[in-house]
């Protein structure tokens, strides 16, 4: 966990194939943070993950059902716009929807 945190050179990622979750705290802090893919292998992020990630504006999750998210502040401190993109027929992103902020949408990935 905050094997990321406060980076501020950090801008987009992609979450390898084989990882299965997301730390507490992994990228708390990463304010140059804009984009991040998180693949169909991940089922859990902890809480405080993406916290103050004050450029953070699109989340690309390519689960067919979203990943559990902790119980404390998983998304607190992004932009008040974003994007959630999520496979058309994945279920349970409306738990995310709770914890983004209001201005946030889901966009279907059709590719």
């Amino acid at each position: 966990s905050g094997v990321f945190y406060d980076c501020s050179s950090l801008q987009s990622i992609v979450i390898p194939n084989n990882a299965t979750s997301i730390g507490m705290n992994v990228f708390n802090g990463c304010s140059k943070l804009q984009s991040i893919v998180i693949p169909n292998s991940v089922t859990s992020i902890e809480s405080e993950a993406f916290e103050n990630c004050s450029s953070l504006n699109e989340i690309r999750s390519l689960n067919p059902i979203a990943p559990t998210l902790g119980k404390y502040d998983v998304f607190n401190g992004l932009p008040e716009v974003g994007i959630l993109y999520i496979n058309e027929g994945a279920e349970g992103y409306d738990v995310w929807l709770e914890q983004l902020p209001e201005g946030w949408q889901i966009q279907y990935i059709t590719e």
